[in-house]
């Protein structure tokens, strides 16, 4: 795994599915990206304690140990500064859209209606737009 604390073009994928992982890994390695990944919120949280600051955060909110939206509520229990923040599930219904946006994400966008270029180009726009107005938060 890569750590990258300083790069600005860093994604944290929290997602317990490795195949998937990889195959997005690539994409965002080939892109310049530098890439992480925690198989699961409370991973992620020790690598966010441990003082990583990735620039964008991809959460998938269905995985063992803390789901998605535990990782979110106990991210800002303990002081944790999320950057941009796409949930990327496999749930479809508005209850996990809504709670998602509610919690703070920044998009929602369902696994089965994504490419992997499709997330690429939602990222460089978030990115992008963070560069030109500052940090979203």
């Amino acid at each position: 795994m890569v750590r990258a604390m300083k790069n600005e073009r860093t994604i944290l994928i929290i997602d317990d599915d490795a195949v998937l992982v990889e195959l997005y890994r690539v994409k965002f390695v080939r892109a310049g990206f530098a890439v992480l990944q925690a198989e699961n919120g409370a991973k992620a949280i020790e690598l966010l304690k441990s003082g990583v600051r990735p620039s964008v955060i991809l959460l998938d909110l269905l995985m063992p140990n803390m789901d998605g939206f535990a990782f979110i509520q106990e991210a800002k229990h303990k002081g944790i500064s999320l950057p941009p923040l796409i949930v990327f599930t496999s749930q479809e219904d508005d209850i996990h859209k809504v709670k998602s946006f509610a919690l703070g994400a920044t998009q929602f966008v369902q696994k089965a209606n994504a490419t992997p270029a499709e997330i690429l180009e939602k990222i460089q726009l978030l990115l992008d737009e963070k560069k030109a107005t500052g940090p979203l938060r």
